[in-house]
């Protein structure tokens, strides 16, 4: 799951055209106008897999996210939305930051917006290889929720061409948990050590090795993108980080013989890369057909590093169509795609790789997405992930009711599989149900 960006166009202009016979001096003119809004969420989780240990068995937590937009001229909008979050299970949950905060300009042939913002690249449905400026919430693996950076991004537009140019200066990386009692570590909760036997492990996180925050450590990017005889397609350039830690060092802190347990000290370092890709879309016989690729060129790991992490390719294209005649309901929406990753899978346990193995989780997988509307207000929807060459999978139906326009309420399940070794089959104790409900004003 993620969450919509709350993202406000600028608002339609509203007003008496200039009245005839006046001169353009004294033609109307739209005072600027103040839009407020509020976002409010409550959910709740209840996993299946009991809590072993210091593990969450559930969780509740209360989402508000106020927002203005300011149109001071019309061709200028000034957009800011907070987010304020108290999760009462996971305190690291809690939080409070700016979800969104930018200007933006529009004119003919050209656009701006400055400030921290959602920058959205590729066609694919899921798995989207060349959207490189989204940072992640990793906290729980799969809700996934997305997040603004901090960025420059300048448009030209000029006929059925765009040229969008990106700056972020600096590096924000995407936000991953190795607090025990955060069910999505993927941490080991013992370990033998030479000479001691089996200990119990404590974890703790050393931030010195990410990039600084100046800017030097910023990325830029650019796409062009364009149409002609019904097809759309785009190519990327983006050079910057790797959002997820490239590398996690596990060094030895202290170690307790008596007591049987040992510190293990995480050091997570980001490398830079160079991406470059593309995407495309169109449309046939009814089906969409759509997908993207990138190539990405990586710096060799240190020496002694347990992992790999070569210059890969990643793709993900599919087919999706919306079904309308239907006995029951009003249509019906089918998204199937593949997804290749070039990389090699690591050898040895998932638990033992220094390189992070969030960046390469499955070479060869299948995503799936169906979407069925019975009327205007209920709606029920899955979505699922299988590693065809491993067999872990992921499965998350659910049912939306819009009891009235502003308000949603959702139910759904997430149901994870697979064998102890892979990279979802180790989170399989979370299956779990959750509840949201959500009010706009």
């Amino acid at each position: 799951m993620t969450d919509a960006p709350l993202v406000s166009p600028a608002p339609a202009r509203e007003g008496p055209p200039p009245s005839a016979g006046l001169s353009r001096a004294a033609a109307y003119v739209e005072p600027p106008t103040i839009r407020l809004g509020l976002y409010l969420e409550f959910e709740h989780f209840s996993y299946l897999g009991g809590a072993a240990g210091k593990l969450v068995g559930h969780r509740n937590a209360l989402t508000a996210i106020p927002k203005v937009d300011w149109t001071p001229l019309e061709s200028v909008l000034l957009h800011l939305a907070l987010t304020l979050r108290k999760d009462f299970s996971e305190e690291e949950r809690s939080r409070v930051y700016p979800y969104e905060g930018y200007v933006n300009v529009e004119r003919e042939g050209w656009s701006a917006r400055v400030g921290r913002q959602f920058i959205t690249w590729g066609r694919a449905d899921t798995l989207r290889p060349t959207d490189v400026f989204k940072r992640h919430d990793l906290t729980d693996l799969i809700e996934d929720r997305e997040e603004a950076i901090d960025a420059v991004k300048l448009d030209l537009v000029r006929g059925g061409w765009t040229l969008e140019s990106v700056w972020a200066p600096v590096f924000d990386p995407d936000i991953v948990s190795f607090r025990p009692e955060n069910r999505w570590t993927g941490l080991p909760t013992q370990a033998d050590l030479p000479g001691v036997g089996r200990v119990g492990l404590t974890f703790r996180e050393d931030r010195t090795q990410r990039p600084p925050a100046t800017l030097g450590s910023g990325q830029v990017g650019a796409r062009l993108g364009g149409s002609a005889r019904g097809w759309d397609f785009a190519a990327m350039y983006y050079y910057g980080y790797d959002r997820i830690p490239t590398v996690i060092r596990r060094e030895i802190t202290t170690i307790d013989p008596v007591a049987r347990d040992a510190t293990i000290t995480l050091v997570p370092t980001h490398q830079r890369i160079h991406v470059m890709g593309g995407d495309f879309a169109t449309a046939m016989a009814g089906w969409g057909i759509r997908g993207e690729a990138a190539y990405t060129l990586t710096r060799d790991v240190a020496g002694g590093v347990q992992g790999i992490n070569d210059p890969y390719l990643r793709f993900t294209g599919g087919v999706d169509r919306t079904f309308t005649r239907l006995p029951l309901g009003e249509s019906l929406l089918v998204v199937l795609q593949y997804a290749l990753d070039t990389e090699p899978r690591p050898r040895g346990p998932l638990t033992q790789q220094e390189v992070d193995p969030r960046l390469h989780p499955f070479r060869h997988a299948v995503t799936a997405k169906s979407t069925w509307k019975y009327d205007e207000f209920i709606r029920l929807s899955a979505k699922g992930y299988v590693n065809l060459e491993q067999g872990d999978f992921v499965i998350q139906p659910e049912i939306s009711w819009q009891p009235r326009d502003a308000m949603m309420l959702v139910v759904g399940g997430d149901v994870i599989g697979g064998r102890r070794s892979t990279f979802f089959g180790q989170f399989r104790d979370n299956d779990r149900i959750r509840f949201r409900v959500s009010y706009s004003f």
